[in-house]
């Protein structure tokens, strides 16, 4: 079904061909490259595409605006506050510099009041779905551990790409730690609380 709605008449105007599918499961499908025509016209932009229907959204998407060729240009986008606990489970899950950048940047942005209300419970339940967390893990004592891996490796691995110069991990750790409050203990909540 993907490949066929990457094939449509009007798929065709952005995607050249897809390469691939790279895995598939009965909680997702990924294709390792999309070919797309880029904005300038000329070469080509590669995209990984990943489908995840084991963890579906939980708010209703947001209007985004984006700038494209000097034209404004409305999209659906998840709710801000989902990409935010979204990113907090990205982050126990696999640690990576780029989580700890994202955690940070989505920090910086701010959310309204309404929006932290409700985060702690948008964490946990994308936690609650996911599959590579054990129920009875400490997220507490992984979140910290998290931290300190990033923190003594901060710019000596591949998994950041950023335009401009790469932030001073204070600065980004100042905007991690700011979002522990809102992880849960543990996956589920045990029986005698």
């Amino acid at each position: 079904m993907v490949r066929e709605a990457l094939s449509t008449p009007a798929a065709r105007k952005v995607v050249m061909r897809v390469d691939k599918i790279m895995g598939a499961n009965a909680r997702a499908i990924r294709f390792a490259v999309v070919v797309c025509h880029p904005l300038s016209g000329q070469g080509e932009v590669h995209l990984q595409i990943s489908i995840n229907w084991g963890n579906p959204l939980l708010c209703r998407p947001e209007i985004g605006t984006f700038e494209v060729l000097g034209r404004p240009v409305e999209l659906q986008v998840v709710a801000r506050r989902e990409r935010l606990a979204e990113k907090v489970r990205a982050f126990l899950d696999r640690g990576e510099d780029r989580d700890a950048f994202d955690l940070a940047y989505f920090h910086g942005l701010g959310l309204r009041k309404d929006e932290l209300v409700e985060l702690s419970s948008l964490v946990a339940a994308k936690l609650a779905v996911d599959h590579l967390l054990d129920d009875d893990e400490d997220l507490l004592a992984l979140f910290d551990h998290r931290v300190d891996e990033i923190e003594a490796s901060w710019g000596t691995r591949g998994s950041l790409v950023v335009m401009k110069e790469r932030p001073a991990w204070d600065q980004v750790k100042l905007g991690v730690l700011a979002l522990r409050p809102y992880v849960p203990a543990r996956k589920r909540p045990s029986q005698d609380s």
